[in-house]
């Protein structure tokens, strides 16, 4: 399991941090591994290829099951928005599965409320 307590600050790791995120490893602990991974990638200046695989995996939760750190991933959001990002998450309200639209619900409610832009 990663974690960046160790390395506050540590621009070197936001690289291994992402592709854990985009692994999604769904194991014990896992879950407060990647509050804190989000917690910290917050609080740095992504580069664009940084922030769109964030969005991809962004979308990848709201297209999957509940877990315990969506929140996070909506804070994610507010780091990562775009007008691309709105508009799949404006997709998936319209989608069959109720599960994907009550995330992007949750995700669309949030941006709105934490306007990062």
């Amino acid at each position: 399991m990663i974690t960046m307590a160790n390395y506050p600050g540590k621009r070197d790791r936001v690289d291994e941090a992402i592709k854990y995120l985009e692994k999604d490893e769904w194991k014990f602990g896992s879950g407060y591994a990647k509050t804190d991974l989000i917690s910290r990638l917050r609080k740095f200046d992504l580069k664009p290829n940084e922030a769109e695989r964030l969005r991809r995996v962004l979308l990848a939760v709201v297209d999957g099951r509940d877990r315990r750190e969506f929140r996070h991933y909506c804070r994610l959001a507010c780091k990562v928005d775009s007008p691309q990002l709105r508009k799949e998450l404006m997709r998936r309200l319209e989608g069959e599965n109720e599960v994907v639209r009550r995330h992007a619900r949750w995700v669309l409610e949030h941006l709105s409320k934490h306007q990062s832009h």
